[in-house]
């Protein structure tokens, strides 16, 4: 079965671009990277619906297998792109705590623990230090049914790419949505001591 040219999911992509800018105050060179990884992403996940919707038999092509490894080949290098981003906004917020919420700050710490899990036997070839006794210290490669390129990581743990990547979008999402209620104090502050300082005193 032929397939079509390759393409993107085109509002997805345009999420991660507008959630990217949620990081500037914490590392101002961050954000085009993170928009580089949420095209890649966007296209990861067209490809695997296409995938999905293919019958058995197309799946089953040279022609298919060939590009089915060179998404598993992709999808580790975006896993150890993003792991980098998470990790970098970490540090970021370790050195300046008083720009984003307890909360937010241990929410970026527990994603990035979840992309630790599958970058370390993906890199290094070893299980993360929190899951030593459990994991394997190769990730190998697996498909989910609804999800798509994932790994297994332990005997009952697969991991989805989606999963993760879903995950860093919500961080994202809610890091931009911290920052723009944050401006927008700031800004209502600073309108009122301008305003106070016109108002003459009797």
């Amino acid at each position: 079965m032929s397939r079509t040219a390759p393409d993107i999911d085109q509002p997805r992509y345009a999420r991660w671009v507008s959630v990217s800018h949620g990081v500037d105050e914490l590392e101002p060179g961050l954000a085009v990277f993170i928009q580089g990884l949420g095209k890649i992403d966007a296209k990861l996940v067209h490809d695997d619906s296409a995938f999905r919707e293919l019958p058995p038999e197309g799946r089953g092509t040279f022609e298919e297998s060939l590009r089915l490894t060179d998404r598993f080949t992709l999808s580790q290098l975006w896993v150890l792109g993003a792991y980098e981003a998470t990790r970098t906004i970490d540090e970021r917020v370790r050195k300046a705590p008083w720009i984003l919420t307890k909360r937010l700050a241990q929410r970026i710490l527990s994603t990035k623990k979840a992309f630790a899990r599958v970058r370390m036997p993906l890199a290094k070839f070893e299980p993360a230090g929190a899951h030593r006794r459990t994991d394997f210290s190769v990730a190998r490669p697996a498909m989910h049914q609804e999800l798509g390129i994932s790994w297994k990581v332990a005997k009952r743990i697969l991991v989805p790419r989606r999963h993760l990547s879903d995950k860093l979008l919500a961080l994202l999402g809610a890091i931009q949505r911290h920052q723009d209620r944050r401006a927008s104090h700031l800004t209502l502050r600073s309108m009122g001591r301008a305003r106070a300082r016109r108002i003459p005193r009797r």
